[in-house]
C-alpha cells in the first residue's frame, strides 16, 4: 500500500476520550489518509469484519464486559485472520506484549506513550507485516498449487518417477516407484537414493545430479534393490526442476529387467551358435586331416604287414617292422581322436556303468597325476547306465584328470571324481555346452574337480579350442578331443571355476542313449586260404592301391586299379563279366565314392562291393541302407583285415 493512501481502520475501544485521541492523532498523519470506523465490544467487531474489509484493527484489550483482552484477540484473528491487529493498552508489562504477540497480534502500543508518530510507525509495520504475510500466503498456495499439479501429473505417468535433492535424499516417489520397490510411498520420502540401490551404483549418485544441474539432463542405467531383495535394472533419465521450494532432479526410471535378461540371453545364444560354428568348423577341418592322414597309414600299416608276411620268423628285422606298425597303430589312434572332435568318430557302443569305468582306470589316474595332488571317489549308489564307448570315454577321464592334477601344478591339492544322476531342463542345458538341442530329462553326470589355480571366464571361454593352453607350448587336441567325444555320445559339458578357487568339469551323457552301433568285427586272415579271379581297388591314394593290390595278389587274385571313381566306373565296365568284387573308397576328388558306387550297380547289380573308409562303420552303413554292401573295412586298414573282409563278402568265410 502506497503512502498517502487510505487506510481503513477498525478501532475497538469502549472509552470515549481515547476514541477522540486516537481519531485526532489519524487526523495529523501525514503518512496515511486514515480512515477509523469505531465499534465499542468485540462482538461488534466482529460483525463488522464480516461486512466490511478494513486494512488494520487497533483493539484495546480493557474492554468492558470482555473477560480477557486476549480472548478478544483471538476471537479477532479468527473472525478476520488476514487483517492485523495492533493492540492497545493503558495498564501493559513486557509480560502482556509477549502474550499478545504469540496470539497474533502485529504490534503492541501503550496508552501512556500514544501519539501520531507512534500511530504512523504502528501503521506502517503493520501494513507491511500483512505484507509480507500475504505474499508468503500467495507463494505457499501457488507452491501447492504446483506441488498438486506435478503430482497429479507423477501419478499419470506409467513410469517409475522420483524426486531427490543433489545429494540424493528422496522427496518424492510416485505409485509405480513405490509398488516396483515394495515400499509404501510415504516411507520411501526421506530416504535417500543409496539405500535404494545396488552397492555399484551408489557412488555415481552425486555425478548424476551435477551433470542434470551442468547439462540439463542426464540418461543412464542403473539396479534398484527392492525391499524383498529383487533386483530392478532401470534406465533413469533425470532432468532439472524446482520442488519444494528447491532445486531437484526429477528422475523418470523405466523397468528394462526384462529387456537387459533377454539381450543376455540372446548374447549367451549367439556366443554359443559362434562357439558352435567354430566347433562345427574345426570339425570338418579335423575330419580332413584325418582322412587323409588314414590314407596314408594305409600305405604305412599295409607295407608293414606285407612285409612281416615275407619275413621269415627268426628274421631281426621283424622287431624293427613291428614298431612300425606299432608308431602306426598310435597315429591311428590320434586319427580316430581327430574324427572324434568332428563327430564322426567310430563308437564301440554299450551300457557302461561310469562308476565302475572310474574304478577299473584309478590305477592309471593316480599314476598319472602330480605327486602333490590326492584323489578322491564319490560314486552314487545304484547309478543308471548310460550308453557309450568305454575307451573314448576312458580318454575324457584320462585328460579331465590330468588337466586337474596341472592345474594344481606343484602345490598340495585335491582331485575329486565324482558320479551322480539328474533330471536337466532346458534352462540348465542352455548354460553347458553342447546342450543347446539336447532334449530335457534323465542324464548321468562324471565331475572332475581340483583345488588348483582355476580359471577367469576369459580362460574358460577358450578351454575346448584345439591346441589351446596355458602351459609354453600346446600338446594336442586337449578338451577340444573331450568335447568331440561328448559330442559323438550326444552328452553336454559343463565348466564351474573362479581364479583361486578350483575349476569343475561336468560332463553329462544321456541316462538311456540311443545308440545301436555296435563292435566291427575284424575278422580272420588269409592264412592257407587262395581266392581267385579278379578284384577292382578303387582308391585316390596311391600307397593305399599298392600295399591293397599286393596283399590280394599274394592271396591268388588278379587285381585291377583306378585312381579316382571315373576311372573305377570306366575300369568296372572293360571288365565287367570278371571281376568278383570291388573295394571302393568313399572320399574321391572328380566322383564320390558313393557315386560310384551307384555307377557301378547300373552296370553289374550282383557285384559284392565292400566299402573302405576311416570314418564310422555304422555312419557309412546307414547311408547305404537297401543298397546291398557287401562289407565295410575302416582305415587305415592292416593286409589281414582287408582279406578277411575279401573272403567274407565272396561268401568263403
Amino acid at each position: 500500500m502506497n503512502e498517502q493512501s487510505t487506510v481503513r481502520v477498525l478501532l475497538v475501544e469502549d472509552d470515549r476520550g481515547d476514541v477522540r485521541i486516537f481519531r485526532r492523532h489519524a487526523a495529523d498523519s501525514q503518512l496515511y489518509r486514515i480512515a477509523v470506523d469505531h465499534v465499542t465490544t468485540c462482538k461488534d467487531a466482529v460483525h463488522r469484519l464480516s461486512e466490511r474489509a478494513y486494512d488494520l484493527v487497533f483493539l484495546d484489550l480493557r474492554l468492558a464486559g470482555s473477560r480477557s483482552g486476549l480472548d478478544a484477540l483471538r476471537g479477532l484473528r479468527s473472525a478476520a485472520p488476514e487483517v492485523p491487529v495492533v493492540v492497545l493498552t493503558g495498564t501493559g508489562s513486557e509480560h502482556l506484549a509477549v502474550e499478545t504477540m504469540k496470539h497474533g497480534a502485529a504490534d503492541y502500543i501503550s496508552k501512556d506513550n500514544f501519539n501520531c508518530a507512534v500511530l504512523e510507525r504502528s501503521t506502517r509495520y503493520a501494513l507491511q507485516q500483512e505484507r509480507s504475510a500475504a505474499e508468503r500466503r500467495r507463494a505457499e498456495e501457488a507452491l501447492r498449487e504446483s506441488e498438486a499439479r506435478f503430482r497429479a501429473l507423477f501419478e499419470s505417468i506409467p513410469e517409475g518417477v522420483i524426486v531427490h535433492d543433489n545429494d540424493g535424499n528422496i522427496l518424492y516417489a510416485n505409485d509405480v516407484t513405490a509398488k516396483r520397490l515394495e515400499w509404501p510411498a510415504e516411507q520411501l520420502t526421506g530416504r535417500n537414493l543409496r539405500e535404494i540401490v545396488t552397492p555399484e551404483n551408489r557412488a555415481p549418485i552425486p555425478d548424476h545430479a551435477r551433470q542434470v544441474r551442468t547439462s540439463g539432463s542426464c540418461t543412464f542405467e542403473t539396479t534398484y534393490v527392492s525391499r524383498s531383495g529383487r533386483l530392478i535394472e532401470a534406465e533413469v533419465n533425470g532432468h532439472p526442476i524446482e520442488f519444494g521450494g528447491q532445486n531437484a532432479v526429477l528422475s523418470v526410471t523405466r523397468d528394462i529387467t526384462e529387456r537387459k535378461e533377454t539381450e543376455r540371453q540372446r548374447q549367451r545364444l549367439a556366443d554359443q551358435m559362434l562357439h558352435v560354428q567354430k566347433l562345427e568348423s574345426l570339425g570338418v577341418m579335423a575330419g580332413g586331416i584325418a582322412h587323409d592322414f588314414n590314407n596314408l597309414l594305409v600305405g604305412v600299416l599295409g607295407n608293414a604287414g606285407l612285409a612281416m608276411m615275407e619275413l621269415p620268423p627268426e628274421s631281426p628285422v621283424r622287431e624293427t617292422v613291428q614298431q612300425i606298425q606299432t608308431a602306426a597303430r598310435r597315429a591311428a589312434e590320434l586319427c580316430r581322436q581327430m574324427l572324434a572332435y568332428s563327430g564322426r568318430g567310430k563308437l564301440v557302443i554299450q551300457p557302461l556303468d561310469l562308476s565302475k569305468l572310474v574304478q577299473e582306470m584309478a590305477h592309471l589316474l593316480e599314476a598319472a597325476i602330480s605327486r602333490r595332488a590326492s584323489v578322491h571317489y564319490d560314486f552314487a549308489e545304484d547309478l543308471p547306465r548310460v550308453q557309450g564307448d568305454a575307451s573314448q570315454l576312458t580318454q575324457v577321464i584320462m585328460n579331465l584328470v590330468t588337466n586337474a592334477s596341472e592345474a594344481i601344478g606343484e602345490s598340495s591339492g585335491t582331485i575329486t571324481l565324482r558320479t551322480g544322476a539328474m533330471e536337466v531342463d532346458r534352462k540348465y542345458l542352455s548354460t553347458t555346452y553342447l546342450g543347446e538341442e539336447l532334449p530335457e530329462g534323465d542324464y548321468v553326470y562324471l565331475e572332475v574337480s581340483d583345488t588348483g589355480c582355476g580359471m577367469d571366464r576369459q580362460m574358460q571361454d577358450k578351454i575346448f579350442d584345439p591346441f589351446f593352453t596355458t602351459k609354453f607350448v600346446g600338446r594336442g587336441l586337449g578338451l577340444a578331443a573331450v568335447m568331440g567325444i561328448v559330442r559323438s555320445h550326444h552328452g553336454a559339458a559343463k565348466v564351474y571355476s573362479e581364479p583361486g578357487r578350483g575349476t569343475t568339469f561336468k560332463v553329462l551323457l544321456p541316462r538311456d542313449g540311443r545308440q545301436t552301433e555296435q563292435v566291427e568285427t575284424a575278422g580272420g586272415t588269409c592264412t592257407g586260404w587262395r581266392g581267385t579271379g579278379t578284384l577292382l581297388v578303387v582308391d585316390d591314394e596311391e600307397s593305399a592301391r599298392a600295399v591293397s593290390k599286393a596283399a590280394l595278389q599274394r592271396c591268388g587274385f588278379e587285381v585291377l586299379t583306378a585312381a579316382d571313381g571315373q576311372e573305377g566306373v570306366r575300369v568296372f565296365r572293360e571288365h565287367a563279366d570278371e571281376i568278383v568284387a570291388v573295394i571302393l573308397d568313399l572320399t574321391m576328388p572328380h566322383m564320390s565314392g558313393e557315386q560310384a558306387f551307384t555307377a557301378l550297380r547300373r552296370v553289374r547289380k550282383d557285384v559284392p562291393i565292400i566299402l573302405a573308409s576311416g570314418y564310422a562303420q555304422e555312419e557309412v552303413i546307414c547311408r547305404f541302407a537297401g543298397k546291398g554292401v557287401a562289407g565295410f573295412v575302416r582305415k587305415p586298414y592292416e593286409p589281414q583285415a582287408l582279406l578277411a573282409k575279401v573272403r567274407e563278402a565272396l561268401g568263403e568265410d
